[in-house]
């Protein structure tokens, strides 16, 4: 089924989705590029729009690691957001773990572009 929403940012859209998608969680392991998906949260959450709820957690394995259980639980998937290079890399440590389960998940990784422009750290 298609709809449209109104939304003002990327940032903005992707809640949307993973909210219609019924993505209960977003695990994030947050670094310089997550000020998009800061301001989209709280603008989502002033309006009283649904979001999954956000957990912060201090490494990118353990993170994925939260999501995986949870899915095995519930049967549904999350979400899993980290920073780049370094945090990419944990994450995909973390991954490794969940394909003998075969297990879905979403696993996002920085850098988030801010009002549809190209994060500073890019090559232009």
């Amino acid at each position: 089924m298609r709809r449209e929403v109104a939304v003002e940012s990327t940032a903005e859209a992707y809640l949307e989705l993973l909210a219609a998608r019924g993505i209960d969680y977003f695990f994030a392991n947050g670094g310089t590029d997550f000020g998009p998906i800061v301001e989209a949260y709280a603008k989502r959450l002033a309006g009283e729009l649904p979001v999954p709820k956000p957990v912060t957690v201090p490494h990118e394995i353990t993170a994925v690691a939260m999501a995986h259980g949870y899915t095995m639980v519930t049967g549904r998937p999350q979400v899993v957001m980290v920073h780049t290079i370094a945090g990419t890399a944990n994450a995909v440590g973390g991954a490794d773990q969940c394909q003998p389960h075969a297990d879905p998940h979403a696993l996002h990784c920085g850098p988030n572009t801010h009002d549809g422009e190209r994060a500073e750290r890019l090559p232009q």
